[in-house]
């Protein structure tokens, strides 16, 4: 959380995780993120390689997503998670191709995801599951700007 009040740009989680929170043993939880975040005008691109962190269906649920992108004055800018379940082979496999993705110079977050998902299905069409699942919740015209 200190790094992200400092600004950081790009937030990343890989693991496990539920619709509300990253890791078994809810190393964060949807629910916390308002008391934890401080980080006004300094919001970062979260991506989340795991299950159901872009779980969108339930508007009174607050999932990782929603508290993500609708904590006000703070939390993220965007947010690229999957809204489904998800195979951890899969998730490596789309995390490299959107690492790969996100460091050319001036992408737009939407293009970097579609090339991502595009990169995975034409290796491995049988990771179905984050080609389908993986979300943009965001300007897909926005861009990963350089680090502060």
């Amino acid at each position: 959380m200190s790094q992200i009040t400092l600004g950081r740009n790009w937030v990343s989680f890989y693991g496990h995780a539920s619709p509300a929170t990253w890791s078994r043993e809810s190393l964060l939880q949807g629910s916390q993120l308002g008391g934890l975040l401080d980080n006004a005008g300094k919001a970062p691109l979260v991506t989340e390689f795991g299950c159901w962190g872009g779980y969108f269906v339930e508007p009174t649920y607050t999932t990782m997503n929603h508290a993500w992108l609708l904590t006000q004055d703070r939390g993220a800018r965007a947010m690229i998670a999957s809204s489904s379940l998800t195979e951890t082979a899969s998730d490596k496999a789309i995390a490299n191709a959107l690492i790969s993705e996100l460091a050319v110079p001036g992408v737009r977050l939407g293009d970097a995801l579609v090339n991502a998902k595009r990169t995975v299905w034409n290796r491995a069409p049988e990771m179905r599951d984050v080609v389908l699942g993986m979300s943009l919740f965001g300007d897909p015209t926005a861009r990963l700007t350089p680090a502060n």
